[in-house]
């Protein structure tokens, strides 16, 4: 049976923010300025002195949170209640042992998607993804409200150096990657450093980049698992892709499900997709990032706007949703 997707060793890199930060140390990856804490009482100690001289601080749970346990903080207060509820109200549980705090970087941030069998690694096209739930990137973390692609603030190739030595540290420490490998970057005025690694795809970006594949996706997943993706690399439209989460009302908190969503029988349009998340039968809501619209046209711009209008037509109770998804591109 062939399994596509790292081992357990491998996808430490996501599982673990401790590991992954101490590896791209280890391996000249270029990241954030970080410290690593297992006591609430280290990290209220070092907290005064880290915001001195970083001017706020990202505070991260080592483990897994769903993409909603980071937090940036501008003010001590702020990190320590947020240490308070990770290490000693353990919101997270476990995930939340093990802290990151890191220094707050300025930039604008994308998203890289690869694929690779271990030798070789070839890239998406990159995106950009909205964390934040409100419209400015204000509100709380979320897992992702909004994507899109292409990023005309960003230089070509931007990605290669980073995914490369990536590739080479597993290389190195003797861990096989066989998979897909995203990589968040904050591009700043040094040059682009990694935020995080994920050992998938991001979501919502696939939504918005697989639809651009010219090529078999099955046939590039068969070849990295022979070794062999060289031959037989993924291809992608130069089009433009917009997706808008709609998402139940207090995700990321409490929200109520069953919600009865209208619009979903209105007929399929070209270059138009909707991609279920947490929808049930009915069809009700049943998550709370519902559903994902996408639009696929020459430019941005239209991209963006008929997103849009299909994501209007598309309604339930307490609907959320930003209404500025790809606006650094079109300013």
């Amino acid at each position: 049976l062939k399994l596509f997707g790292p081992t357990k060793a491998a996808a430490k890199l996501e599982s673990s923010k401790a590991y992954a930060k101490a590896f791209m140390e280890r391996h000249g990856i270029p990241t954030a300025r970080f410290e690593v804490f297992t006591d609430l009482q280290g990290a209220l100690k070092r907290l005064p002195e880290l915001m001195r001289i970083w001017g706020g601080v990202a505070v991260k749970p080592s483990g897994l949170t769903a993409g909603k346990g980071v937090v940036c903080c501008k003010t001590s207060a702020e990190a320590e209640e947020t240490l308070r509820t990770l290490m000693e109200e353990r919101r997270y549980g476990a995930s939340g042992e093990t802290v990151v705090l890191e220094e707050l970087l300025e930039g604008k941030e994308c998203s890289v998607l690869t694929i690779t069998d271990g030798t070789s690694i070839f890239s998406f096209p990159l995106a950009q993804d909205h964390k934040r739930l409100l419209d400015g990137d204000l509100g709380p973390n979320t897992g992702g409200v909004g994507a899109y692609t292409p990023l005309p603030f960003v230089r070509e190739g931007v990605e290669k150096e980073v995914a490369a030595k990536t590739l080479e540290g597993l290389k190195r420490e003797g861990v096989p990657y066989c998979g897909f490998l995203y990589i968040g970057l904050m591009l700043t005025k040094e040059g682009p450093k990694v935020l995080e690694y994920n050992c998938r795809l991001g979501d919502p970006e696939a939504q918005v980049l697989l639809p651009l594949l010219e090529s078999d996706l099955a046939e590039s997943l068969v070849a990295a698992l022979e070794g062999k993706l060289s031959e037989k690399p993924p291809r992608f439209s130069k089009k433009a892709s917009c997706g808008v989460v709609l998402c139940s009302g207090g995700y990321p908190d409490e929200f109520a499900k069953g919600v009865p969503i209208e619009g979903l029988d209105a007929p399929a349009e070209e270059n138009l997709f909707i991609f279920c998340g947490g929808v049930g039968p009915g069809p009700v809501t049943a998550g709370g990032r519902v559903l994902t619209v996408v639009a696929v046209a020459e430019d941005l711009k239209e991209a963006t706007a008929r997103a849009y209008r299909k994501a209007e037509t598309i309604r339930f109770e307490n609907r959320h949703y930003r209404k500025d998804i790809a606006g650094a591109a079109l300013k």
